[in-house]
């Protein structure tokens, strides 16, 4: 993706905002509280910005990119949990750090209903007509076919799953610190055949006996011969 300089700022204040939010969970979890459910934070969230002037200004950030941020640290601290109660005693414990702005990656959630056609998220927040004329110098902004925040369609071969950019799951927006790139991770799902699974055929060495090269397939039958298994393979 190819921000501007406003919209990067705008992005970055919101990456900042969810990396507090993601640290209030850590925060948490580093005062032995481990079973703090979600609900927990998401009234705390809400109580801080209305409450305290430190928190205030996150009033203007998309509370859906906050409430992400909540989701990501509480399944990253139950999964320190699950490998702790794993791991043997000899093994260290993992530890949950807090994020920080030196990161190489920063990523936040894009929800699936604030994005319209060709990737534009958050139209009335990162689109207004302030944002798009801050940056007229912009080094990929080439006229009205390629708006600030446009993604490369000329590329051949590129996998997406649609040309006009509809986004039907939620993805993810990445910025690369070093490198200074911004990613968008364009997830969605691919429908599976019903009768797929009827034409899959199967030949494998079968492990639970003692004769060398004892293969079995459930549509020719079983043997021990290494001459066998390649006609199976190549009946298959």
């Amino acid at each position: 993706m190819y921000p501007n300089f406003s919209q990067k700022n705008l992005l970055r204040q919101w990456m900042g905002c969810a990396r507090l939010v993601y640290n209030m969970v850590v925060a948490n979890y580093h005062r032995r509280r481990k079973k703090t459910k979600q609900f927990f934070f998401r009234s705390l969230l809400r109580l801080k910005i209305r409450s305290t002037k430190e928190w205030a200004f996150m009033d203007k950030v998309p509370y859906e990119v906050l409430d992400h941020a909540i989701t990501n640290a509480i399944q990253a601290r139950d999964e320190v949990i699950a490998r702790n109660r794993e791991r043997e005693n000899h093994q260290p414990y993992h530890v949950l750090y807090f994020a920080t702005k030196k990161d190489d990656h920063q990523t936040i959630t894009i929800c699936s209903q604030y994005c319209c056609e060709s990737l534009r998220f958050y139209p009335r927040l990162l689109h207004n007509k302030t944002i798009l004329a801050g940056d007229p110098n912009h080094p990929h902004y080439k006229g009205p076919d390629k708006p600030p925040f446009h993604h490369e369609r000329q590329r051949r071969n590129h996998g997406w799953p649609n040309e006009n950019g509809n986004v039907t799951m939620d993805s993810k927006l990445i910025y690369e610190r070093k490198l200074g790139h911004w990613t968008f991770v364009w997830v969605y799902g691919k429908s599976i055949r019903e009768n797929q699974a009827e034409k899959i055929h199967v030949a494998a060495i079968d492990p639970g006996v003692r004769t060398f090269l004892t293969w079995y397939s459930p549509t020719v039958g079983y043997g021990t011969t290494i001459s066998t298994v390649l006609c199976v393979f190549v009946f298959l």
